[in-house]
């Protein structure tokens, strides 16, 4: 729901406590009894409730009068509907005689307004509004009728003073928001007030920004505006500052009618407090600055909460609307409020270029306000760049579980409306977990669809966010459907250009597992969930390499048996389940056409049954077709570029030291000699020629382009 920046009318909507000003206010007009014309000046910027004010006090001057006769005639004139000069000071005229003939005895108000009404029309060829006392800049056929009329126009306004004075109530005129209209006729009104409408038995209550019209009317005319303005206002009255705690209540309350559906768990309310102090307070000066902020946050909120903190989106929502050129400024330059310093730079010079970038940016787009304290709380890798902690690339899983701005991962969901192509609400996540996971063919349709549009990495990053609090009983489900489409994932590459589908794969895998404390169940699950897999096989192959570390390699040392997924023995089994699989895949052909052969074989190699595994090598070296597919499994594709080059040449290269795992070189050079004469070559595709050719180079080094 947005907050509507109209003012308020009764006294009941008043949540500031500006009722008691207003009645206040509203109680010195009505015991105003001086007969001369006094002008009124309520000041106050923009957003301050000077409207509200006004509305306040016509409020109670009503409800004073309720049962009076002759009551106060109120005429509330707004200049800024009127662009020309002539026309502005007409309608003026024309609503004080259309207000008096309503609230006035027929007989004093047909004489009343028809005094006016001629008044007006000596006005009317004016080319100026004169000064007091003076006619200036005019026509010569203007100046020539107002020599003859001058002192009708006294007359008339002697005429209209004395009529006004016999109704025995006063004319409180408003005219609000003088501060919207131009230099010219901000002057204007005033010359009006001052010179033409002054009559007996008017009070004038005019609101504006004061600052706003000093700065035009100095500019108009040169000299002091304020001492202009001190000839004109008899009785200036700033608006009173809202009440701070009064001002945070109101806040809080739109805040909370906005957020409300936010889980309490989800709101970290210590985190919201230093953010507010630290930064968002300064922004609430007024119910405008209040409403703006609102209506802003309430559109953003509905449209991406589920994927955001809402603190942050509070935050940067402050930012974006008080502080646009930041906000700007934050979403271009993702890096310098994300990225970690790491060790492969010169991180002092790094250090330093980053400060400057800051710097820059702070000193173009934040004014005079103090942003760095919110920033450095939202953004907590500033902290380093300005000279504070260090926060290394362990904390981004914390950052990610929480939705955190400062997340690489949902830095973006903050400064769009709609997620990206490639993004899974968290909602569709926890629906997966929580209700699709208790059907094995609903979640396996589930994920096949994120397959399908390229999102399954995606949910593979995001999943680990949300694996505490997968239901048990739904993990056998997931990790069974995972595993078995596994091979099928579309191939993602990370920073460094390594592919790491499968590590992402065999990483959630582990995390599920280990939601069972007890090493029997995580035994137990683990070899379920290996046999049921019928439509993958590299991806429980990667998944075992990924657990085969707990055991020690020539690098690193074995893990404590508490802290290993699976006993050594038990790991052997399931390692002599997957073996019984990739024997089975080689009978029908499955295995030589599979895209990660080659690391199929060596897992083959390393599990034992090397017998079978020579049989079927055999088999391969005797089907010429067959050997040729084989050494297409160890081509690798990859780029080299020059000095100067934008873009690197594409690149192919072959591994004979891993076909010499398998095959003796010399022999299948010679075979593979005699295969560039044989009719079948022929009948090869570019990929299968290729091969041959990088095979059969002299270096193992050598590249094909």
């Amino acid at each position: 729901m947005f907050n509507s920046d109209i003012p308020i009318k009764r006294k009941e909507e008043d949540s500031l406590g500006r009722t008691s000003f207003s009645h206040s206010l509203g109680q010195a007009f009505l015991r105003y009894t001086n007969p001369e014309s006094i002008v009124v000046g309520l000041y106050g910027s923009w957003g301050t409730g000077k409207t509200s004010i006004i509305n306040l006090c016509l409020e109670f001057i009503e409800d004073q009068q309720i049962n009076l006769e002759n009551r106060m005639i109120i005429l509330k004139f707004n200049p800024w509907n009127y662009s020309d000069q002539n026309q502005l000071i007409q309608q003026f005229f024309n609503e004080m005689i259309a207000v008096i003939k309503k609230k006035t005895i027929a007989e004093k108000a047909k004489m009343i307004t028809q005094k006016i009404l001629s008044y007006s029309r000596v006005l009317k060829p004016l080319k100026y509004i004169p000064v007091v006392g003076q006619y200036s800049e005019l026509g010569s056929d203007i100046a020539e009728v107002l020599k003859e009329d001058t002192k009708e126009l006294s007359e008339l306004k002697n005429e209209i003073n004395e009529l006004l004075l016999s109704l025995e109530v006063k004319v409180l005129i408003i005219i609000d928001d003088i501060d919207r209209l131009n230099r010219q006729e901000i002057k204007q009104i005033f010359q009006l007030i001052k010179s033409l409408g002054d009559f007996n038995n008017t009070i004038y209550l005019v609101a504006f920004d004061k600052d706003v019209v000093v700065a035009a009317l100095e500019e108009l005319q040169g000299g002091s505006g304020d001492d202009y303005l001190e000839k004109i206002i008899q009785v200036p009255i700033a608006v009173p500052a809202a009440n701070e705690s009064e001002m945070e209540e109101v806040f809080f309350s739109k805040l909370n009618s906005i957020i409300n559906d936010i889980p309490e768990e989800s709101f970290d309310i210590t985190y919201w407090g230093n953010v507010y102090l630290g930064g968002i307070k300064q922004f609430i000066k007024n119910m405008r600055d209040i409403n703006r902020f609102c209506n802003v946050l309430s559109f953003s909120f509905e449209m991406i909460k589920d994927d955001v903190n809402p603190v942050d989106l509070i935050s940067i929502v402050a930012i974006q609307v008080f502080l646009p050129d930041l906000y700007h400024q934050i979403r271009e330059n993702k890096g310098l409020f994300i990225e970690t310093i790491d060790s492969f730079w010169n991180i002092q010079y790094k250090k330093d270029e980053m400060k400057k970038k800051y710097d820059e940016i702070i000193s173009s787009s934040s004014e005079v306000i103090e942003i760095t304290e919110l920033l450095k709380r939202i953004f907590p890798r500033l902290e380093e760049i300005l000279g504070g902690t260090r926060y290394d690339s362990g904390w981004q899983s914390e950052w990610r579980k929480q939705k955190r701005i400062c997340s690489s991962d949902y830095f973006d969901n903050y400064f769009r409306l709609t997620l990206a192509k490639e993004e899974i609400p968290s909602q569709v996540i926890k629906t997966a977990i929580y209700q699709t996971a208790i059907n094995k063919f609903e979640f396996k349709e589930f994920v096949q669809g994120l397959i399908n549009d390229n999102r399954i990495n995606r949910f593979l990053e995001k999943i680990v966010d949300y694996i505490d609090i997968v239901p048990i009983e739904n993990i056998k489900i997931i990790a069974s459907v995972l595993l078995d489409l596994g091979d099928s994932f579309p191939e993602k590459t990370d920073a460094w250009g390594f592919i790491d589908s499968s590590f992402r794969l065999s990483r959630v895998l582990y995390n599920l597992f280990w939601r069972f404390d007890i090493l029997e169940k995580r035994e137990e699950i683990i070899l379920e969930v290996i046999q049921s897999c019928n439509n993958s096989i590299y991806s429980p192959s990667h998944f075992l390499s990924y657990l085969r570390r707990e055991y020690g390699t020539d690098e690193r040392p074995a893990e404590p048996k508490e802290k290993q997924t699976m006993s050594e023995e038990k790991f052997t089994n399931v390692e002599a389940e997957l073996l019984s699989k990739i024997i089975g895949w080689s009978k029908d052909k499955r295995l030589i056409e599979h895209k990660k052969f080659a690391s199929l074989l060596f897992c083959w190699k390393r599990y034992g049954e090397h017998d079978l595994l020579n049989s079927y090598l055999n088999e391969l070296k005797n089907n010429d077709r067959d050997l040729v597919v084989f050494i297409s499994h160890f081509v690798g594709e990859g780029t080299v570029s020059s000095l100067g080059d934008y873009v690197g040449r594409r690149i192919w290269k072959i591994n004979k030291k891993n076909i010499g795992e398998f095959f003796d070189l010399d022999e299948l050079t010679e075979r593979i000699s005699n295969l560039k004469e044989d009719v079948l070559y022929s009948e090869l595709n570019a990929e299968e020629k290729r091969a041959i050719e990088l095979f059969l180079q002299k270096s193992s080094d050598d590249i094909f382009e």
